[in-house]
């Protein structure tokens, strides 16, 4: 396995990860309670959701390449439209 990059995405521990259908972008959820969206081919930063949920967040499902579920700390599970 070779390692074709690395990148710091959050200030905290990185709680889920997940690609969209498209393979085009790569989904993560964090300990810092957002949700962020990178290029899987340059890896910069496409957009980021601070504060998506009061509480931190813990796991994440892609629906498709414009609906997320995600879920928190609290028991609360959000679905958010992407607009990117």
């Amino acid at each position: 396995m070779t390692n074709e990059r690395s990148m710091k995405v959050h200030k905290k521990s990185l709680r889920a990860i997940g690609l969209t259908p498209d393979g085009e972008s790569i989904l993560t959820v964090s300990k810092d309670k957002s949700i962020k969206i990178r290029s899987t081919e340059t890896g910069k930063m496409i957009t980021k959701y601070k504060k998506a949920h009061p509480s931190p967040i813990n796991c994440l499902c892609i629906v498709d390449n414009c609906v997320l579920a995600t879920g928190d700390d609290d028991g609360y599970v959000k679905v958010n439209l992407l607009f990117f």
